[in-house]
């Protein structure tokens, strides 16, 4: 029989369906789940002479195709996860499935891969203590409270004004900046005839390098910032610089705190705030020292860095999360924009030097060129260099055209990618919304009354014993009654089949009962919820 087996036809059993094949066509896979039966396998029924395995059989023809073909085709509405789970199950190498089929298991590949990096970007990165921390300690309690304020802006209604006010003081700090660079807004300290006489008589270094036709440099040696708007910032830098350390000093994990860009960005926007308030202060003894001078317009320029604090939001808008994490996924195909753009602009470039090479004033070098060419490319067009020839607006107008392709294929994946995360995201979202209001939704009677709730000690009963027990009482209940009503009834003269315990015999059962499982910690407790009653 074991002979035989081999050389003719073996019976599969998979989840109550019977296949029929060959042993031999199974050993084309030797090391996959079919390949390796025999008669000794766990799975052989000796009984009834078949391999029998507790699997659904939906894709088990395809599974049985792939040994006889060498491919595996699968439906075109196959779901991605089921497809893995039967490879899985039936230890089949990835690699044979069909190049006409591998979408949907790719596309499943991919959408996991998706969901997973959302999933640690918005879940798995969250820093909290931990809840033996915080249950020990009132002081790390109320450090907990203190950083889920600062840390998650919608923990809570108080967190929710805090990130309010944190948003508009970050855009009060920079309406003070910009207004500080205008006229209008600053107060005269010196007049223009005084400014020329220290340009002209006076020994410090400042005033004798000022532009006299420059009306910036003019605006920044005879003017200072209001006091009204000095008051104002010098009130965010304070608000900035608690936050930040109420920030850092509740963070649970300290080395970890300064992992995050945004905080960072804190920490050197308050160092130069505090530098630059403390240089102005006694801006009279640096006049005389061009290093300082360097150093401090450095550190102004670089305080417009402040707008980035409004990426704060990312933390209350998801979206503004989901495009850097879109850009982030599409890192490759930028990387490879920049390096095709900056080959085609030196491409052009050269071009268009070596096509106005007689033109006297135009393209004086291939490095200029390059300027040309990239502004081109970006369809933006200065006008402050252009090609005079007819070879060279040949070259113009070629380099416009590659530009717009250039630039338009990587934008594509990119545009391509975000809409995949915010999709997914929105599903993480709709998915949490749902399980939210699962767990707020209880189990009660259909016409509102409280449901019995019963704790049994070990399993719920079965359901027919659960409706012998209701019957019982109801067969109490009826006997009650039925003596307490019977000198009425037998006044009335109405035969009554002589039933045991004086029963009264009913027409129809009155109630039955219904068994619903309650999804909490206490899987013992079951409710017996009355049906309606049946007339």
């Amino acid at each position: 029989m074991g002979e035989r087996r081999w050389i003719y036809a073996i019976f599969i059993n998979v989840g109550g369906t019977i296949f029929q094949t060959r042993m031999s066509t199974l050993k084309k896979i030797p090391d996959s789940r079919l390949g390796s039966l025999s008669p000794a396998s766990p799975e052989y029924n000796a009984e009834t002479d078949e391999y029998f395995f507790d699997h659904s059989p939906v894709l088990f023809n395809e599974i049985l195709d792939l040994y006889r073909t060498g491919e595996l085709h699968v439906p075109s509405n196959c779901c991605g996860a089921v497809l893995q789970r039967e490879l899985e199950y039936w230890k089949i190498p990835k690699c044979l499935i069909s190049e006409c089929c591998i979408h949907s298991y790719h596309s499943y590949v991919q959408a996991q891969n998706t969901i997973q990096s959302i999933r640690e970007s918005f879940e798995d990165n969250i820093l909290d203590y931990s809840p033996t921390e915080y249950r020990n300690s009132k002081m790390k309690k109320m450090f907990r409270t203190i950083w889920i304020t600062l840390d998650q802006p919608k923990s809570s209604t108080c967190a929710k004004v805090i990130n309010a006010l944190y948003l508009a003081l970050v855009l009060l700090s920079v309406l003070v900046f910009l207004l500080s660079y205008q006229p209008y807004c600053r107060n005269e300290t010196m007049t223009h005839e005084k400014l020329v006489y220290m340009k002209n008589y006076s020994t410090i270094s400042l005033f004798q390098s000022v532009n006299l036709n420059n009306a910036k440099q003019v605006m920044f040696l005879t003017t200072e910032i209001h006091p009204l708007l000095d008051n104002i910032d010098l009130f965010c830098i304070v608000f900035f610089t608690l936050e930040l350390f109420a920030h850092f000093f509740t963070c649970p994990r300290k080395i970890k705190f300064f992992t995050y860009v945004l905080n960072v960005l804190d920490l050197y926007l308050v160092v130069a705030m505090w530098t630059t308030f403390a240089i102005e202060t006694q801006i009279e003894k640096y006049l005389n020292d061009s290093g300082m001078i360097n150093f401090y317009t450095v550190l102004k320029a670089s305080l417009v860095l402040r707008l980035l604090r409004f990426f704060r939001l990312m933390k209350q808008f998801s979206a503004l999360k989901i495009l850097f994490m879109s850009l982030k996924a599409s890192i490759k195909e930028l990387l490879l924009l920049f390096i095709t753009f900056l080959l085609a602009s030196v491409f052009f470039a050269s071009f268009v030097y070596f096509a106005e090479f007689n033109e006297q004033d135009v393209f004086p070098t291939i490095i200029e060129s390059v300027w040309w060419a990239i502004i081109t490319m970006t369809t933006v067009g200065y006008g402050d260099m252009y090609p005079t020839s007819f070879g060279g607006k040949l070259v113009g107008i070629a380099c416009a055209a590659s530009g717009i392709l250039i630039i338009a294929m990587p934008i594509a994946v990119v545009a391509a990618n975000f809409s995949e995360y915010y999709l997914k995201n929105s599903e993480r979202r709709l998915r949490g919304r749902l399980m939210k209001s699962k767990k707020k939704k209880r189990s009660c009677c259909s016409w509102g009354e409280s449901p019995q709730v019963n704790h049994y000690s070990s399993s719920p009963p079965s359901p027919r014993n659960l409706l012998k027990r209701q019957n019982s009482k109801l067969t109490g209940i009826i006997a009650s009654n039925s003596k307490s009503n019977g000198t009425s009834k037998k006044q009335k003269g109405k035969k009554t089949k002589n039933l045991p315990n004086g029963v009264q015999k009913r027409d129809a059962p009155s109630s039955a009962i219904s068994r619903k499982s309650v999804t909490n910690e206490n899987h013992g407790i079951w409710y017996d919820v009355p049906d309606l009653r049946v007339h």
